[in-house]
């Protein structure tokens, strides 16, 4: 499902601006798409929810025709974890520090994509004096951004540890949470490299 949502995002961003140089280059589309055009936006955001949830959909589907046999491989959810021995649960810290390292490592996640897209608000490409992209960094903070970006990246990268260890220490409710700043960390180290790509794309 991860890997058809991130197939989605890639085609809805990257088909237009193909066709897109092909019209500069003075080549006929593909396959000309008004209304794709007119509503990339809105599919840059439904694409990759609609996409994932149909081949969950469709997972669901040959799961129920699978034999018996077959069936109980495929799971859904990881079996039940067994109690805490008494070991374990002298080197796991109590319930009050879960929530607090969880909280952290989404707060960091969340802090480094503000950054993030601070940086990506200063991103200004001129494609119409030359074919080779012209990259500016334009804005308040124009002269700062490597520093935002770097600080961006290292708290996004913190919040991957912290959410990593955390789980490694404790197990509690909140382990949710924490993996939300980890995925959130994740795609920002990611997103920053296609977003790099997308202003280079000439």
């Amino acid at each position: 499902m991860i890997v058809a949502a991130i197939i989605a995002f890639l085609l809805l961003l990257l088909v237009p601006a193909i066709e897109a140089a092909r019209d500069k280059a003075g080549e006929p589309p593909h396959s000309p798409s008004p209304l794709l055009e007119a509503a990339r936006g809105c599919l840059l955001i439904s694409g990759p929810v609609v996409a994932p949830a149909f081949v969950g959909l469709l997972l669901v589907w040959i799961r129920r025709r699978l034999p018996e046999s077959t069936k109980h491989r495929i799971v859904w959810r990881h079996p039940p974890r067994p109690p805490l021995t008494e070991r374990e649960f002298i080197r796991t810290p109590g319930p009050e520090v879960a929530p607090y390292t969880a909280a952290a490592s989404a707060s960091l996640a969340g802090l480094g994509t503000l950054l993030l897209l601070t940086v990506w608000a200063h991103l200004h490409v001129n494609r119409k004096t030359n074919r080779d992209p012209i990259i500016t960094w334009e804005g308040p903070f124009a002269d700062y951004v490597l520093l935002l970006a770097s600080c961006g990246w290292l708290l996004s990268a913190a919040a991957m540890i912290l959410c990593i260890y955390a789980n490694l220490v404790y197990r509690s409710r909140w382990d949710l949470l924490a993996w939300s700043g980890c995925m959130l960390g994740g795609f920002n180290l990611f997103g920053s490299c296609f977003l790099w790509i997308a202003g280079g794309e000439d």
